[in-house]
């Protein structure tokens, strides 16, 4: 008999996109779910929408709650699940019609504690971003191996592209982090899983949107001191739990900042802010070097990976931080020079 998943939804002021998530979700061909909306405060007509499926579909649990934060609505998500999987799902995405029935499938066949699948990423533009990857269909993944680590974010980092054993969570978000509370609670599964298994076929897509929580004001400085908070987090954790793989949590947060420093590089922030998160970043991890030099995702950026990562690693900063004013001043250049190059032809 096909066992209960609960589907965490956590919900702020999406009115907009909530319809095509809860849409995506009630329409799976794995149809033994239950499916747990929490409604964060929402100010918009988010809380309406929720009503009205929940009336259609017996399956839909509703939680209304104060605003908290994406971290608190998946907690109080995590308390009122009865399966004994858990799959979260943020309510601006969509998921392909089979992607619960795969996911399942893939952690019973296989005896795992996570199962995974790939990502799109969907522009509201209609533009779409595949991963470039090369694995075999299905990819079982033994996490005792000190070096299990993939380095692809979308594999490693996120938590709503995952169906989670609920028996071994023991632990909650970190509801006192604006960001990167997917990264902890991540970290602390995989200190405590034995085997993962990620299956290669797109099944979640990703919308992105200018206005969401991970592009709107970004704070880089203040994302970076909530990765020092995880990474303390991380150690006193394994220290606890999982003393024997403490190895791993260095890999694990040593491949997180390589992301971070192709994140902060190109942003749209002030030199000034780079500048200290950069110097943060020297003081406070001292020990880590950049070495991330590909991206599977987009081969055309992988010579500025490797540009960061010299230049990081060379303590080159002044260049890093003003990495967008060059690059205007080196476009600038490049129209002056076409244009003088045109008029030389009229």
């Amino acid at each position: 008999m096909n066992e209960l998943i609960s589907v965490i939804l956590p919900a702020y002021n999406v009115e907009n996109y909530i319809n095509n998530c809860i849409t995506s979700v009630i329409n799976q061909t794995y149809t033994n779910i239950e499916i747990i909306i929490v409604n964060d405060g929402s100010t918009d007509k988010t809380g309406e929408i929720i009503e009205k499926f929940s009336k259609k579909d017996t399956r839909i649990k509703v939680c209304n709650k104060n605003n908290g934060g994406i971290a608190s609505a998946r907690n109080i998500g995590l308390k009122c699940a009865k399966g004994e999987y858990i799959c979260f799902i943020d309510t601006d995405d969509t998921i392909e019609k089979d992607m619960l029935e795969i996911l399942y499938t893939s952690i019973k066949k296989n005896n795992a504690d996570i199962s995974i699948v790939r990502v799109a990423q969907c522009f509201e533009n209609g533009r779409k971003e595949y991963f470039d990857f090369s694995y075999a269909k299905e990819q079982v993944v033994d996490l005792n191996q000190v070096n299990w680590l993939i380095k692809d974010a979308s594999i490693v980092h996120p938590v709503w592209n995952k169906l989670y054993r609920k028996k071994i969570i023991t632990f909650e978000f970190d509801e006192d982090i604006p960001r990167n509370e997917d990264i902890e609670f991540n970290g602390m599964f995989y200190g405590v899983a034995k085997k993962m298994v990620i299956n290669n076929e797109i099944k979640y897509m990703q919308l992105q949107r200018m206005s969401s929580l991970t592009h709107k004001d970004r704070k880089i400085f203040e994302e970076v001191q909530t990765l020092e908070r995880v990474k303390k987090k991380l150690y006193q954790f394994y220290q606890l739990n999982c003393p024997e793989r403490n190895d791993f949590i260095k890999k694990y947060m040593d491949f997180r900042l390589d992301i971070f420093l192709t994140t902060v590089v190109p942003d749209s922030s002030s030199w000034v802010k780079k500048r200290q998160t950069l110097i943060y970043l020297r003081k406070n991890f001292p020990d880590w070097k950049y070495t991330l030099e590909h991206d599977i995702k987009s081969r055309k950026i992988n010579k500025s990976f490797k540009l960061w990562g010299n230049l990081y690693n060379k303590h080159c900063d002044v260049l890093l931080y003003q990495y967008t004013n060059l690059s205007k001043i080196k476009r600038l250049l490049s129209r002056k020079t076409n244009n003088k190059k045109t008029s030389m032809f009229k």
